[in-house]
């Protein structure tokens, strides 16, 4: 994916900006009743599984610039945002957000500490 992105230099920007979104979603994926890690359970206790997917998009261009997949029963969505910011492979000039959830002091520690 890093390779895929990375190969274009035409991005589109607002006012020199990269526009990043970084959010969460479940994905079900097909069960498996031996990984437990994965597993969730309906409302009608019918199990099912899952992965939570991370991700960091550009608003403007419409690519992902990272992801980080978690299991289901280990959601750590403002962690795998401090990762990506850690990792930095997004471009220098970018105005990352994040929906609600997200504003933790360890969040904001991490974006001090790589500009």
């Amino acid at each position: 994916m890093h390779l895929f992105v990375n190969a274009f230099d035409d991005y589109k920007t607002w006012k020199g900006y990269h526009v990043l979104a970084c959010d969460g979603s479940d994905v079900n994926i097909a069960y498996d009743e031996k990984d437990e890690d994965t597993k969730r359970q309906n409302s009608n206790n019918k199990p099912f599984s899952q992965f939570h997917i991370n991700g960091l998009y550009d608003c403007i261009n419409h690519v992902f610039w990272d992801t980080s997949i978690d299991t289901a029963t280990k959601t750590r969505e403002c962690a795998a945002l401090i990762e990506m910011i850690m990792k930095h492979d997004y471009p220098v000039n970018s105005i990352i957000t994040a929906d609600r959830g997200y504003e933790k002091y360890n969040l904001i520690a991490g974006c001090i500490e790589n500009n």
